[in-house]
């Protein structure tokens, strides 16, 4: 009897094992062999759901904005105020924990292999997209809609910098400082409000 897969749970670890090999190796390690080999299988693993790696990477585009979708929602459930609602975020955004610590390796080890490749390039400009969306939506209730932009492009920065410094210096730049950074951020978001 044929064992029963789960479709959308295979491809999760398909795409979740391409994230750590991301995240070790970049763009030159990820290979429908290296996937199979994390997940403990043959290439037939991967080419079963894939036919490309091209066809991976948009995928993992999709589900990296899914996901992140997904636990921002949580992180916001039942907050309502909007300097609170801005913070929470800011702190999705910024990696604090060993697993957005990885995805964002990975997406900087991805970045340097954004030369033409317009499917990298596809990668982040929806992930940028969807971050700023967010942002603006956030800043909406707090700032003139004359200032979004300018707001937005200040966290952005911000939070660049903040997921930047994490991965470079995960010791030194502990989640209670990152708090503190953003705690400023939000403190300077509120007085231009004013």
């Amino acid at each position: 009897m044929p064992r029963v897969v789960d479709s959308d749970a295979r491809r999760q670890e398909i795409l979740e094992a391409a994230l750590v090999i991301l995240a070790e190796s970049g763009l030159h390690g990820l290979s429908f062999r290296s996937v199979a080999q994390r997940l403990g299988g043959s290439s037939t693993l991967v080419t079963h759901y894939y036919r490309s790696r091209r066809d991976m990477l948009v995928d993992l585009t999709s589900y990296t904005i899914a996901k992140g979708r997904a636990q921002l929602s949580a992180a916001e459930h039942e907050v309502e105020e909007p300097l609170a609602r801005l913070r929470a975020l800011l702190q999705w955004i910024v990696p604090d924990d060993p697993q957005s610590l990885l995805e964002e390796r990975a997406r900087l080890n991805l970045s340097q292999a954004r030369d033409g490749d317009p499917d990298i390039t596809h990668f982040f400009e929806e992930w940028e997209r969807e971050v700023r969306q967010l942002l603006r939506s956030h800043l909406a209730p707090l700032v003139p809609a004359s200032e979004i932009d300018a707001a937005t492009d200040f966290l952005r920065a911000l939070t660049n910098g903040l997921s930047l410094s994490m991965v470079e210096h995960p010791d030194t730049w502990t989640p209670q400082r990152q708090g503190d950074v953003i705690a400023r951020a939000v403190t300077a978001v509120r007085g231009a409000a004013s």
